[in-house]
Order: C-alpha cells, then sequence, then structure tokens
C-alpha cells in the first residue's frame, strides 16, 4: 500500500531469481529505510522474502533489500522504492464553550494534512453530557493546505418547573385507596377487644405502609429530559478510513458549561 497512513501496517516483498538455471537461492534478505535495517526475513521455498512493519514514520522513506551471499549465488541489492506515509494533525480552541440549556454552539475544528493525506475525515464528539448531541459534515482537504471542520454541540432545553425541579406524576387513585386501607385498619384495631385481632390488625397496618413505602420508592426519578446544569470536558474525535487506511486523533478537551 503506497501511500499508507501513519500507523498502517505494510508488506514489501523481494524476490531472489538465479541468473542461470533453475536451483533457487537460499538465505535471508534484509529490508532497510534508508541506512537503518527494517529486518532480514529468510527466503520461502519460492525465492521470495517478506517483511511486514507498522513502524514507519509520517514522510518518504527509501526502501531497499539486499540479498546476501551464500556458497552458490552471489550477493545482489534491489532498486529502492519510496514509501508515503501519510497523517493528519488536529487542532481545537481552548475557549471555554459556554451555553444555556436548549441552545446550540459550535466548535472550529482545524485539520492540517502531512505528506500528501487526501482522504476525507469524519469529527465526532466525546463525553457530551445526557440530551446533548453532536453534528457535523465531512471535512476534505485541498493539497497541503489546513482545512477548518465545524462541530455543532446541541443541547436541549429543561422543562420549567417551580423550584427549578420537575415533579414525578404521582398517581393519586391508588395512593388514596392506600391511605384509606391504612385508615380503616387503623380503626379496627383501636376498637378491636381482643389481643389477638389488635395484633393481626396492626400486622396489616404495617404491611400496607411497606407496600407504600416500595410503591413511592420505585416511582420515576423524574428525569426532566433536559441537559443538566454543569461543567463538562468534551474531546472531538477526527476518523479517516480509505484506500489509503485508517486513521484517526482526538483532540484535546474542550470545556463545556451549561446553564
Amino acid at each position: 500500500m503506497n501511500p499508507s497512513t501513519n500507523g498502517q501496517q505494510v508488506t514489501f516483498t523481494a524476490t531472489v531469481t538465479p541468473t542461470s538455471g533453475t536451483t533457487l537461492p537460499t538465505g535471508t534478505v534484509t529490508f532497510s529505510d534508508g541506512s537503518s535495517s527494517l529486518g532480514a526475513p529468510v527466503l520461502d521455498g519460492t525465492g521470495k522474502a517478506t517483511l511486514q512493519t507498522s513502524a514507519l514514520t509520517v514522510g518518504s522513506h527509501s526502501i531497499s533489500a539486499v540479498y546476501a551471499s551464500s556458497a552458490s549465488f552471489n550477493g545482489s541489492t534491489s532498486n529502492t522504492v519510496t514509501q508515503v506515509v501519510s497523517d493528519f494533525t488536529i487542532a481545537v480552541p481552548q475557549t471555554p464553550l459556554t451555553l444555556t440549556a436548549g441552545q446550540a454552539g459550535t466548535i472550529n475544528v482545524t485539520l492540517t494534512p502531512q505528506s500528501g493525506f487526501a482522504q476525507s475525515v469524519t469529527l465526532s464528539c466525546n463525553n457530551l453530557p445526557a440530551h446533548t448531541t453532536c453534528s457535523s459534515s465531512p471535512v476534505t482537504f485541498s493539497g497541503s493546505n489546513p482545512s477548518t471542520g465545524m462541530v455543532t454541540v446541541q443541547t436541549t432545553a429543561r422543562p420549567a418547573a417551580s423550584g427549578g425541579r420537575p415533579f414525578p406524576t404521582i398517581p393519586f387513585g391508588p395512593v388514596a385507596s392506600w391511605i384509606a386501607a391504612v385508615a380503616v385498619l387503623a380503626l379496627a384495631a383501636v376498637r378491636a377487644r381482643r389481643r389477638q385481632v389488635r395484633v393481626a390488625l396492626a400486622c396489616g397496618v404495617l404491611f400496607l405502609v411497606a407496600a407504600g413505602l416500595v410503591a413511592c420508592s420505585s416511582m420515576p426519578s423524574g428525569d426532566s429530559g433536559g441537559t443538566p446544569a454543569g461543567t463538562y470536558s468534551i474531546t472531538v474525535t477526527a476518523t479517516s478510513t480509505g484506500t489509503s487506511g485508517s486513521v484517526s486523533h482526538t483532540s484535546s478537551a474542550i470545556p463545556l458549561t451549561v446553564n
């Protein structure tokens, strides 16, 4: 794969053939990036040596292969192949983004191509608060010039409520029936003359009270459905997937305050 993206595994193959006869050479082939050795794989049964590496850095690399001489064959050196490894960088402003719940704000994302990177890039957000969305359009490059993408962060308004907090909906019909049942049993327990009846009625009252507490505890928590007020630290991830491979980078933290 040429060009490739930063971190992508690249495969190099060298084939050693005899100048005469049908006997295939044996031994090793040393692959080099300039003067730096990348490895020395052994020739297989077809006279080929293969090296895979993901250690190449961003930029252009001069790759060559050298076959070491053996008792039956002289050594040889291949032609040089230029392997280009491309990438891009991401930068965001450190200015805090302050919004009132229900408002939308934008973040400008600067992407700079390196070594001819030309694949389109998609943007996404991380660590957003509840009931908040993030949207953007793909970013493309023109030559070596930086490109700017825009991310829109949309919060959700919180419903107005007395005291600034939403009240859960209370099922008044079942609650009223429960209260009436407790009152009847309590009155019966007071009027009962026999001790056994009083104990039984008291147990009934305690059972209903416990059932009421369980019912109340299982009531909805009262999530307003709006973006909660607070201070958050969000990031933007830029991802590119194409014929030259996949690569992604995440920005530094962006302070987000929701009022």
